[in-house]
């Protein structure tokens, strides 16, 4: 393998829909264009404030598409909360799907906070991005997403009275641009597109007067217009009268104040009985937004009769239609639609449809995970349960799913929680796994897992108890805490113990040698995956795992010749089970044992082998267990004096890592290349 050619990542494009009947903001807009363009060399930071209603994620949108060429790099989107305000993401994970999004392989985000920020400031200081951070409720952490280079962008939306924003505008020397409400001109121009012309038209005192009733706020505005365009025969001069503030209502109170509760009361009142039940139900969803079938899991209605409701609630502004298909609340409407479930259901009714949903995003995290990884033991008798076919064809579709909707997860993760519904919350938590894994959001992993080891310990089930510490110690391995991994570890020994469940036992034991490994303490390791393989038959998946541990664990004992024979046997058994990916991975450990053992010739045939299949998976952990044989051939290949060839590999190695943004292992590549260049003596 050469060297190769470096892909440029096709630049990202986010953003929330923008409607066809925007309209007006066009000094708001040049106001914008001055504030980009007003800057010297490094990005720039535009507040957008506002009250709920005000239209700022649009604005912002809207300015972002028509300037999309000023940012080659891509444009990246955030919601930094939810009207539900109970899955906020932490600024950790943001970053984390930004650098996915932006090309960087899932296993090649770092899980530490300093080193993931370091990478998206390397990332973004090659060509201009603009984040749109949306709703920001968290100030301290959000300078974070700022990218590097010269002309990028982060522009944020905020409610007036966000505590903090201003100090954060003068520490960051932000542009802010408070939102006023539109215009009546530009006010009028939008209920007539909403409404038509024709109504309005006829009756310019109340259409001035529905205009002056709206405040000038873009949602009210779209509320009425659409409640009009669905209703020909509706009075202009009535529906003014019947929005407009009460008598005695103090006109100098800034446009915020005005009444939005009736004018959410008048759409409200035109939906029929099914659409109101579907609006005050899909309250509580606390989530972000919610898919056709999460809404008709927990209305408890066919596919087909959820959309048309959905599409109801859309087209008369009481629900946000984002792309994909899914559907989500902005905050004004959400309290509406949560105050008058209050009021009009029955707490049993709301709670059995609220289970629904969360039963829901069991079932469908789970059939991901086991697309994800269908080798992995479970607990959960979920798994036992699942849908043929797979609602997910292929991994990419799994991941997909699990990225958009983990903050769902998480908000049916805390409901389950408060609900005491423990069995539930930790079957979630378990079916998390395999994308957290590849995702690596360390942060989300900590919340998750805390919440199922509550719930497991709760339920009094020690096996899904010691699953849940499995997991969580997982997550601090990668996260390098190996000594906080080393207590999830013995905790999972002594309930797998108590239990007499001798495969947590042998997983919990392999755990712990991979926290002694991390900890350079390979005699402690060998001790536990010696245990770990007595306690595990013979030809199965987690053999071949512990058997590969205890090669590397001999290797890091300076015992090569062990080590040669511990990885034999267990590519022997992949070979058995039909795994050549799995196989190709021990043989990378095989040539380097052999390196070790001072057989430059054997290592280069198991080097060329195991190159020859992870060459042919194009999945992200392949491509890094290629870069490393392609380094340990190089190195197999100096030792016998073939200089070219082993440059030739090198410059693969390189260019993977390069593109893999591994700074560290690009620079310790390029180091040994550097030293094979011929000095300037020789011929």
């Amino acid at each position: 393998m050469g060297a190769g050619s470096s892909r440029q990542p096709q630049a990202p494009y986010r953003l929330p829909l923008v409607p066809s009947t925007f309209t007006g903001r066009d000094e708001e807009l040049a106001q914008l264009c001055d504030a980009i363009d007003d800057t010297d060399a490094g990005p720039v930071i535009v507040v957008l404030g506002g009250p709920p209603g005000c239209g700022a994620t649009t604005l912002a949108a809207r300015f972002l598409s028509q300037h999309a060429d000023r940012y080659p790099g891509g444009i990246l989107y955030a919601q930094l909360s939810t009207a539900g305000r109970l899955a906020v993401p932490h600024v950790t994970e943001i970053l984390g799907g930004f650098l996915r999004a932006l090309g960087v392989p899932a296993d090649a985000v770092p899980a530490d906070r300093t080193r993931l920020r370091a990478l998206y400031r390397e990332i973004t200081a090659a060509r201009p991005v603009a984040v749109l951070g949306d709703n920001v409720v968290d100030w301290l952490h959000v300078r974070a997403l700022l990218p590097s280079a010269a002309g990028g962008l982060l522009l944020l939306t905020a409610r007036e009275g966000t505590i903090g924003i201003h100090d954060l505008v003068e520490a960051w020397d932000a542009y802010t641009l408070p939102l006023d409400p539109l215009p009546p001109g530009p006010a009028a121009t939008l209920l007539r597109r909403l409404a038509g012309t024709a109504r309005l038209d006829d009756d310019p005192a109340a259409t001035a007067a529905l205009v002056d009733a709206c405040g000038g706020s873009p949602r009210a505005l779209a509320i009425v217009g659409t409640s009009l365009r669905a209703h020909p025969g509706r009075s202009v001069a009535e529906l003014a009268a019947a929005i407009a503030p009460a008598p005695g209502w103090p006109t100098s109170l800034p446009w915020r104040a005005y009444p939005m509760r009736t004018i959410f009361d008048t759409a409200y009142a035109d939906l029929d009985p099914e659409a109101a039940r579907a609006y005050r139900y899909l309250s509580l969803h606390r989530g972000p937004w919610l898919t056709i079938e999460a809404a008709a899991a927990m209305l408890d209605r066919p596919r087909a009769a959820t959309q048309a409701l959905l599409d109801r609630l859309a087209e008369a502004t009481l629900l946000t239609e984002h792309q994909g298909g899914r559907f989500g609340f902005d905050l004004r409407a959400y309290q509406h639609a949560t105050e008058l479930r209050q009021s009009c259901d029955e707490t049993e009714d709301t709670l059995a449809a609220l289970r629904r949903l969360v039963t829901h995003y069991r079932a469908t995290a789970t059939a991901a995970d086991a697309v994800l990884d269908p080798h992995r033991p479970h607990i959960s008798p979920a798994y036992n349960d699942l849908p043929a076919p797979s609602p997910f064809p292929d991994a990419a579709a799994a991941r997909g799913w699990f990225e958009s909707d983990m903050d769902n997860i998480v908000a049916a993760v805390l409901d389950c929680h408060a609900l005491g519904w423990c069995t539930l919350c930790w079957q979630i938590v378990e079916a998390t796994w395999s994308y957290l894994e590849w995702a690596r959001p360390i942060d989300t992993w900590r919340r998750l897992h805390d919440c199922g080891l509550a719930a497991a310990r709760h339920a009094g089930d020690p096996r899904a108890e010691a699953r849940m510490h499995l997991q969580a110690g997982a997550g601090e391995l990668l996260a390098r805490q190996p000594r906080l991994a080393y207590l999830h570890g013995m905790r999972a020994l002594r309930l797998a113990d108590e239990t007499g469940d001798t495969d947590l036992e042998a997983h919990a034991r392999d755990q712990l040698a991979q926290c002694m490994l991390a900890q350079d303490r390979p005699f402690a390791a060998l001790s536990h995956i010696r245990d770990a393989l007595r306690l595990t038959t013979a030809r199965t998946r987690a053999a071949v795992i512990y058997q590969r541990r205890l090669g590397e664990t001999y290797l890091a004992l300076g015992m090569p010749r062990s080590a040669i024979g511990a990885l034999d046997h267990a590519t022997q058994l992949a070979d058995e089970l039909g795994d050549p990916v799995l196989s190709a991975r021990i043989r990378v450990h095989l040539g380097q044992a052999h390196l070790h053992a001072r057989e430059p010739e054997h290592a280069i045939a198991r080097l060329r082998a195991a190159i020859t299949d992870l060459a042919t998976d194009n999945t992200p952990a392949s491509t890094a267990d290629l870069a490393d044989a392609l380094e340990h051939l190089a190195d197999a290949l100096l030792a016998t004096g073939e200089l070219e060839e082993a440059r030739e590999r090198l410059l693969g190695a390189h260019a993977i890592h390069r593109d893999r943004h591994d700074t560290a292992a690009t620079h310790r590549v390029q180091t040994t290349l550097d030293a094979l260049q011929p000095s300037p003596e020789q011929p």
